[in-house]
């Protein structure tokens, strides 16, 4: 069994979505894209981190799936199962990229950990 069968996580894909609440003033909702998608979430290197940095943009953590996601500025990731980062949740920065893995390809995303999460 090969990496690309294999990936180690899985998270929830989900947007930003706009409304008007009972007294008209705007707030702002998560819907979910997709669930049980499945990714391999690791600490950006410091390399990385570097690189980003000098386009004046954060990330903290890249991001690897199989098929590339239909994921765009403002979109979220939140970890839901795997043997680490469970629960947290990460804002769509950058990528997807095309990244070899064995005889295989992976598309890496990166991603900052989104520290003013919205409430659904």
């Amino acid at each position: 069994m090969s990496l690309l069968d294999n990936l180690p996580h899985q998270c929830r894909h989900t947007r930003p979505s706009y409304d008007n609440d009972e007294l008209g003033a705007s707030r702002e909702t998560d819907i979910t894209i997709s669930t049980g998608l499945a990714c391999w979430v690791q600490n950006a290197s410091m390399a990385e981190i570097t690189e980003f940095q000098k386009m004046d943009t954060v990330i903290s953590h890249k991001v690897f799936f199989v098929d590339s996601p239909d994921i765009r500025p403002g979109d979220d990731i939140i970890v839901t199962s795997g043997p680490s980062f469970v629960g947290k949740r990460l804002e769509f920065k950058s990528g997807p990229t095309d990244r070899s893995a064995g005889l295989g390809l992976l598309q890496a995303a990166f991603f900052d950990e989104d520290k003013n999460p919205r409430r659904t």
